[in-house]
C-alpha cells in the first residue's frame, strides 16, 4: 500500500457483509488504503488480501475490540480520514414472537456497535480544543443564538437547581431548553435572486 499522505485513508467495520463489501471494493479501486474489520476471520482475511488492505478481525459490540481496530488500523494505514460501520442486522418478526436474547442481539449489532464505532472514531478524528478557544468558532456559535451568545455555566446550572427544588414537585417530562432560544430558531433559507 502506498504511505502517500495524499492518499485517502479509512476503517470500514462490517466488511465481509453485503454492503461493506461493495464499499470497500469501490474505495479500494478509488485509491483508499483500508483497514477492514469484521468477526469472520477467513472472510475478511480473503476480502482484504483482495484488496491489498489491512485486516483486523473484531466484534464490533465489544469496546475492547474496536479500540484495537482503530490502534492497528492508525499504525497500519496511517492517519484516518474515514470510518464507516457497516455493522447491523434486521429483526423481522413481531414483537410477541421475538425472543429476548433476539431482541438484545439486534440492539447489539445495530445501536452498541454504532456507538463503540462513534466513540473511537470521534476521540481520533475530532480536535480536543473547546469550542471557547477557538475565537472563529466561538463567533459562528454566538451568530447562531438569538441572544447573540453563547451560555454560560451558571445559566444551566441555574436551570437545574430551580428543577430540583422541592417546590417543582409537579414538574415533571418537560424538555426545558436552557439554549439561549437556539433550538426555537428556524433555519434560515436564502432568498433567491
Amino acid at each position: 500500500m502506498s504511505d502517500s499522505a495524499s492518499t485517502p485513508a479509512g476503517i470500514i467495520f462490517g466488511a465481509t457483509g453485503g454492503i461493506g463489501s461493495i464499499l470497500a471494493r469501490r474505495l479500494s479501486a478509488a485509491g483508499w488504503r483500508l483497514a477492514l474489520s469484521a468477526r469472520e476471520r477467513e472472510r475478511l482475511e480473503t476480502l482484504a488480501k483482495e484488496l491489498s488492505a489491512h485486516a483486523e478481525a473484531a466484534d464490533a459490540t465489544n469496546a475492547k475490540s474496536v479500540e484495537n481496530v482503530f490502534a492497528a488500523a492508525y499504525e497500519k494505514v496511517g492517519r484516518v480520514g474515514g470510518v464507516v460501520n457497516c455493522c447491523g442486522s434486521l429483526l423481522l418478526k413481531p414483537a410477541h414472537l421475538t425472543s429476548e436474547e433476539e431482541w438484545v442481539h439486534t440492539l447489539n449489532s445495530n445501536l452498541t456497535t454504532a456507538f463503540h464505532v462513534l466513540r473511537g472514531a470521534v476521540s481520533r478524528m475530532m480536535r480536543t480544543e473547546p469550542l471557547t478557544k477557538n475565537e472563529a468558532s466561538l463567533k459562528a456559535s454566538a451568530a447562531l443564538h438569538p441572544l447573540g451568545r453563547i451560555g454560560e455555566p451558571h445559566e444551566v446550572a441555574s436551570a437545574i437547581a430551580w428543577l430540583l427544588d422541592p417546590e417543582q414537585s409537579w414538574v415533571t417530562g418537560q424538555v426545558i431548553a436552557v439554549d439561549g432560544g437556539l433550538s426555537s430558531v428556524q433555519a434560515r433559507t436564502p432568498l433567491s435572486a
